[in-house]
């Protein structure tokens, strides 16, 4: 037992010193103009920027400039109609900030075994523009704040229209989907397809 616990420790610190380590690519000139980024070697996937100048910088009280997600100080998002989902396989709403934020990045990190699981988020919205179409995030921030990861999102409901139909930038918000990959490029994304606002 105490293996098992001195090993979920040191995975633990080795995912927070990794995550903020020195590597400090941001999205934009990445992929496209993409918020996504790719980890160091080539053909591996990525969710939601880890570190995205979109996502918002904060200061901290040492005066170091850090990328978490702002959250919105409006009322939770609540969609334009009350959706009937199915009950999610991997449900991420209802846990803390820290559980989400490390559940996500493992997902990320090792997707293939979750690709066409139901994943319901809790997080922030984001949106980017790209050269031949819109991205949207749902975003956590990681137990630090200094670093954000999520996925991105399509609608199942082509007559939400943005902006009017989505959350704001950094308003919280629930989204269910169903884990997809797919490649831009060289690099491979994950997504949530046919995706649903909760309400």
């Amino acid at each position: 037992m105490k293996r098992i616990v001195c090993f979920c420790i040191c995975v633990t610190l080795m995912l927070t010193f990794v995550g903020c380590g020195g590597n400090k690519k941001t999205a934009k000139g990445v992929n496209d103009g993409h918020k996504k980024t790719t980890s160091q070697s080539s053909n591996t996937t990525s969710s939601a920027s880890s570190q995205s100048t979109a996502s918002g910088q904060t200061t901290s009280t040492n005066g170091q400039t850090t990328n978490s997600v702002p959250v919105s100080t409006s009322p939770p998002f609540k969609p334009k109609t009350s959706t009937d989902v199915q009950k999610p396989d991997i449900d991420l709403s209802g846990v803390t900030s820290n559980i989400a934020y490390s559940k996500v990045a493992e997902i990320s990190g090792n997707y293939s075994g979750y690709l066409g699981k139901v994943i319901r988020l809790k997080g922030v919205f984001d949106f980017e523009k790209g050269k031949t179409r819109s991205y949207y995030y749902c975003l956590l921030s990681d137990p630090t704040a200094c670093c954000s990861a999520g996925l991105e999102f399509i609608l199942k409901d082509t007559s939400y229209a943005f902006p009017n139909d989505y959350p704001t930038k950094n308003q919280e918000f629930v989204i269910q989907g169903t884990l997809n990959s797919y490649k831009e490029g060289e690099n491979t994304y994950l997504e949530l397809k046919d995706a649903s606002f909760i309400g």
